[in-house]
């Protein structure tokens, strides 16, 4: 069992498998590294981003940082 595959698990419920993204949830899917760490550490230190940012600093504040650099190249490599 990989780890990136029950830390996806978390993301998936409100973005979707294939990170297509779902209701007010946007898609991740092709997204880089950078941006996807980047918008985790905003949320992981309670910063606004969106109108959801909320929901997310909960998900995030989980996260170690190698949790996030993780999730960032999964996104990257995996959901193009």
């Amino acid at each position: 069992f990989s780890p990136i595959r029950g830390l996806w698990a978390g993301c998936a419920a409100c973005h979707g498998q294939e990170g297509q993204g779902m209701a007010v949830f946007p898609a991740l899917a092709g997204q880089s590294a950078d941006y996807i760490i980047d918008r985790l550490n905003t949320y992981k230190n309670r910063g606004q981003v969106g109108p959801m940012s909320s929901t997310m600093w909960g998900q995030a504040g989980m996260l170690s940082d190698a949790d996030i650099n993780m999730i960032g190249k999964f996104i990257e490599v995996e959901l193009k």
